[in-house]
Formats: structure tokens, C-alpha cells, sequence
């Protein structure tokens, strides 16, 4: 039989491991899209370049802004689980779930939206043409690693969970 404090200890481990993901994945997207903001901002400042680059640029800001708010929103949501064994599982499936869901929604509301954008940019900059091409090729390859990730990554350790939890709840 394990021990109380073990099976709680081992089920934070667990739930921690879900938030580094998590927060891993929203701090990426948070300084990816600030990055790329400053860095168009300040190349078109620096060239004299086009206004349409600022398009560009705030486009990546208010994904900046969306991402940011999207962390908040998340964090206020996991106030409502209890502090324990069974609270913290229910965080940890939580938490897997959103992983899952944002990753899955960034397709649609991140990647096409800047594909749109890029593809009308080309008729004003044909050097666009290039970049739109490559991002025809990085686009799937990172639906297919999404994919992978979320079935192979994130799903067994959800079922893990869900399993764990279904032995503690019929005890």
C-alpha cells in the first residue's frame, strides 16, 4: 500500500510537470509574438521601410496581447481546485486539456490568419513570395508535430491521470 504522503507527493510532481508545459508553451507564445513585433517595428524604423509593415507587427502584438490575456484568464480558473489528492489530479487533467485545446485552436486562429496576411503582403513585396512559401512547408510539418505531441505526449499522461484518479475515487 503507498503511503498517503507519497501518493500526494507524486501526484503534485505530476501536476507541476502539466503546468512547466503549459507555462512553457505560454511563454513562448508571449515572447515569440513580442519578439517578432519589436524586431519588425524596429527594422522598418531603422530602413525607412514600408507601412505595411507595421501591419505585420501589429498583428504580432495583438497576439502578444491575446496570449497574455489568455494566461490570466488561466490562471484565475485554477484557483478552483482544491488542495487535494483529488484536486490536484483534476488540475493536472485541467491544465492537459488546455494544453490540448489551445494548441489545436492556435492553428486556426494564429498560423492562418498570418498565412492571409502574408499572401496579401506579396503583391506589395514580392520578396513576401519566399517567406509565404516557407511558411506553406513549416505549417503542416507543425500540425503533424502538434498532432504527434498531443497523442503521444499529452493524452497518455491524461489517461494516466484520469486512470489514477479512478482508483483513488472507487477506494
Amino acid at each position: 500500500m503507498i503511503r498517503q504522503e507519497t501518493l500526494f507527493e507524486l501526484i503534485r510532481h505530476k501536476a507541476s510537470s502539466s503546468n512547466r508545459w503549459l507555462t512553457g508553451f505560454e511563454f513562448v507564445m508571449i515572447g515569440a509574438n513580442l519578439l517578432a513585433a519589436g524586431r519588425i517595428i524596429w527594422s522598418t524604423i531603422q530602413d525607412g521601410g514600408p507601412g505595411y509593415k507595421i501591419a505585420i507587427s501589429v498583428v504580432y502584438l495583438l497576439f502578444f496581447a491575446y496570449a497574455v490575456l489568455r494566461r490570466r484568464l488561466r490562471r484565475k480558473e485554477e484557483v478552483r481546485f482544491p488542495q487535494t489528492i483529488v484536486g490536484e489530479l483534476d488540475k493536472a487533467v485541467w491544465q492537459i486539456d488546455y494544453l490540448i485545446s489551445e494548441s489545436r485552436s492556435l492553428t486556426l486562429g494564429y498560423t492562418v490568419p498570418l498565412m492571409l496576411i502574408f499572401f496579401v503582403l506579396m503583391f506589395f513585396e514580392p520578396r513576401i513570395f519566399w517567406a509565404w512559401l516557407l511558411m506553406l512547408v513549416v505549417i503542416p510539418a507543425s500540425l503533424v508535430e502538434m498532432r504527434w505531441e498531443n497523442n503521444k505526449v499529452h493524452l497518455p499522461r491524461k489517461q494516466e491521470l484520469l486512470a489514477l484518479r479512478q482508483d483513488l475515487t472507487n477506494e
